[in-house]
């Protein structure tokens, strides 16, 4: 079966050996059995470790409430509440606003009536690729962020 996303990578999967040892035991795999099958199937190895990705892809995504987007032109932030995304872009008209250096919150407190602060904001229904089209923002640069006071931007701009 193919992955759903991508696998964690060695250092995640550092972190995370605990779980990964419960996930190996709910599949009847102990310390032992794992130590054999890495030097014997490789396949099967794979197919753990890809699994095992996707259970805490899946994990992660499902609680997703915020994520933004940054390049130095623009800044963009995401909501996901239920099955709605919705989401602001915010940009300085003559582009002299780095927006990797910016702490966005407070600086729009004192910016927000500047005439070059640019905002544009946009809502679309998720569909049953709820995950995958968050996952798909976070292959093309977005991170999550637990960013509670991201709420309030939305608030604001609506």
């Amino acid at each position: 079966m193919p992955m759903k996303y991508i696998r964690l990578t060695q250092e995640q999967f550092h972190t995370l050996a605990e779980d990964f040892a419960t996930f190996l035991a709910a599949q009847s795999i102990d310390a032992k059995s794992w130590n054999r099958l890495k030097n014997t199937d490789i396949v099967e190895v794979d197919r753990q470790l890809d699994a095992f990705s996707d259970v805490v892809w899946e994990d992660v995504l499902s609680k997703v409430k915020f994520l933004e987007h940054r390049t130095s032109d623009f800044c963009f932030v995401f909501q996901v509440n239920g099955e709605l995304m919705s989401m602001l872009r915010f940009s300085w008209l003559d582009q002299t606003v780095d927006w990797t250096t910016v702490e966005l919150v407070d600086w729009l407190k004192t910016h927000w009536s500047n005439e070059m602060l640019e905002i544009s904001k946009g809502t679309k229904k998720l569909n049953e690729n709820r995950h995958q089209e968050i996952f798909k923002l976070i292959q093309q640069g977005a991170s999550i962020v637990d960013a509670p006071e991201y709420a309030s931007l939305f608030l604001m701009f609506s």
